[in-house]
């Protein structure tokens, strides 16, 4: 089920540090996940430097929410950062100009 697609993706972050396409794509297919999200795109695509810990509902809230932002060089305040994935996630997703705090 759902619940164990979550923790797969969840051990995959944890021992390399990069999402597994296989195990998010099974895990966004059975949740409903976009796969044209651009944030979710972009995870796919990340294989290097910092982990990017996220629950793969997540992609499609933050692409909601954070759409009409991009292209507006935001300022961002991100707290609990833990590996530092995020910060690279928004910058590539927001654009040049962004300033992360």
């Amino acid at each position: 089920g759902g619940g164990d697609d979550r923790y797969k993706e969840s051990a995959a972050l944890q021992r390399g540090g990069v999402i597994e396409e296989e195990t998010v794509s099974s895990a966004g297919s059975s949740n409903g996940i976009d796969p044209n999200n651009p944030l979710y795109q972009w995870a796919l695509q990340h294989k290097h430097g910092p982990i990017l810990w996220k629950w793969n509902e997540y992609f499609d809230i933050y692409h909601r929410t954070f759409s009409r932002f991009r292209g507006k060089s935001p300022v961002m305040l991100i707290l609990g950062v833990n590996t530092g994935g995020d910060l690279f996630l928004f910058k590539w997703y927001f654009g040049p100009g962004t300033t992360r705090a």
